[in-house]
């Protein structure tokens, strides 16, 4: 009897350790999904930020070039 409770009781130790490594690895694969996801939204909003202010200074070189080369102001709407 007492050899087979050693065997239970040290089953249960080793459970109740890997639960907890467990739980600590959902944990930690938890936070890294968050952290990701944080970082994808950042990059989003910077785009969405960027975007518009490369489009309006695109425009704005084009339509400084159609009065001064408008070859150089073709060239530069070929290249968007």
């Amino acid at each position: 009897y007492c050899h087979a409770h050693q065997i239970t009781s040290s089953l249960q130790e080793m459970a109740v350790g890997l639960s907890q490594i467990i739980s600590t690895q959902l944990e930690v694969s938890r936070a890294e999904q968050l952290r990701e996801m944080a970082n994808k939204a950042e990059l989003r909003a910077l785009q969405s930020k960027i975007n518009p202010h490369f489009l309006f200074n695109a425009l704005n070189a084009i339509s400084s070039s159609i009065r001064l080369n408008p070859d150089t102001a073709r060239q530069l709407i070929f290249n968007l």
